[in-house]
Formats: C-alpha cells, structure tokens, sequence
C-alpha cells in the first residue's frame, strides 16, 4: 500500500496547489507486501514534470534525469523490508521561484522491488500529484 502527499506546513495538512514561494514537503509511505518482509528492498522515486521531462531521486538525494527505461532506473534508497512502513522523503523545501519550476504539475510514482528480483517494481496505479502555481 502506499500513501503520499505534498505540504507546505509541516504535513497538518496535504495539498495539491502550491504558491510560487511556498516551501513544499513531499513524503511517501510504503508498506510492502508480506510476502516480501525480510528482503533486501529497492525504493524508486520518479517524478513526471507536466512538459514530459522525468527525473529519478538518487541515493545521494539528488535527482537525475530519467530515460524511462526501466534498465536506466536507480534506487533512491536501499534497505531490509519489514512491517514497519518505508518512510520516503521525496523532496524537503521545493519552491516554485527558487527552483524554475513554478506553473509546472508534478506526477511523482514511488515503487520497490525486492534486489532478489530487481526488475518487477511495485508501484501505485495513480501517482502522486501536485502543482506548483506560477505566482
């Protein structure tokens, strides 16, 4: 199951419009399957900018662009699955005027796999969205 949302105040509450200068948060939550608890797990971040640009989040924290080959993707984070929840913290602090992207919508899809059988990924349907308005 997985759980996300975008926020500007903490995570009090989520939103999917944003000011220009506002400081967004975006955090994700997983929780694997049982099947899987006790791997060794992959957690991909992805996120789809509204001009077809895609970008990937990197171990180091950083993001990449993203080919969308699924031989091209890297782990944002490698860690033992368990019960517990995977916390994901996808971006801390993104500003629209900051960082170029005001009046862009985001599509963010958060996935694992287990590194046993890094190529199938399991992700969410829809991914999670948000806008960053232009002013």
């Amino acid at each position: 199951m997985f759980q996300g949302g975008a926020s500007a105040d903490g995570f009090a509450t989520t939103r999917s419009q944003f000011a220009a200068n506002e400081s967004v948060d975006v955090s994700a939550r997983i929780t694997v399957r049982p099947e899987h608890i006790g791997s060794d797990g992959l957690v991909y971040v992805v996120a789809i900018l509204d001009d077809g640009r895609s970008f990937m989040k990197i171990e180091n924290g950083g993001f990449v662009p993203f080919s969308g080959r699924q031989d091209d993707l890297l782990p944002a984070l490698r860690r033992r699955l368990s019960r517990q929840p995977v916390e994901v913290d996808v971006v801390e602090g993104l500003r629209g005027d900051f960082s170029g992207l005001a009046g862009r919508d985001f599509y963010v899809f958060i996935g694992y796999s287990t590194s046993s059988v890094p190529n199938v990924v399991y992700y969410p349907s829809s991914p999670l969205s948000f806008r960053l308005n232009a002013q």
